[in-house]
């Protein structure tokens, strides 16, 4: 375990969870109003979860299931399973960094939790979105004022932000892993 004074120990985890919570509400911005999760948010609260589980932690080779190696594990896992979706088209990059970056910051349980929990709200965010965009041309933009119907003419895409339902699964994470069981 990496030499540092115990009563650093909560400062550091609160700086964690501030990165953590920076991270998700940058996101979420990003993905509603540009439609991306920035590099220069995932980048480094990615490079600052690995740093501070090296500094608290080591390497994390003493079977405390703690440190550097278990972190990268926690990027490398979602790396692996939303590669495949992005690969398809079905995310953006930018969705494959940002849970690594909660992988990084957080852990690999949490991770995987999170993942699971993303499934969950992606299906339910997926649902909203169809349902907004089948009922928003109708009420809110007729053919006559777009020039055409459907959601394209209404100005639609066809994408979910799909970094706002990983924010979902990250927060809800979160919260389950902090309150008493």
């Amino acid at each position: 375990m990496a030499d540092h004074p115990d009563n650093f120990v909560p400062i550091i985890n609160l700086f964690r969870e501030v990165v953590f919570f920076v991270l998700i509400v940058g996101v979420v911005y990003g993905d509603l109003r540009h439609g991306r999760a920035f590099n220069w948010l995932t980048l480094p609260a990615m490079g600052i979860g690995l740093a501070l589980a090296f500094g608290l932690h080591g390497l994390g080779l003493e079977g405390e299931g703690l440190g550097l190696v278990n972190h990268v594990m926690a990027v490398l896992l979602p790396i692996g399973i939303f590669g495949i979706p992005y690969s398809l088209g079905w995310f953006g990059a930018g969705d494959v960094k940002f849970v690594a970056a909660v992988g990084a910051l957080e852990g690999p349980s949490f991770v995987f939790m999170t993942m699971a929990l993303t499934g969950v709200a992606g299906l339910l965010l997926a649902a909203a979105t169809v349902l907004a965009r089948r009922l928003r041309p109708v009420a809110a933009v007729g053919p006559a004022e777009s020039g055409g119907s459907g959601p394209q003419a209404a100005g639609w895409t066809r994408q979910i932000p799909y970094g706002t339902a990983i924010a979902a699964g990250a927060v809800l994470t979160w919260f389950g892993s902090v309150l008493p069981q």
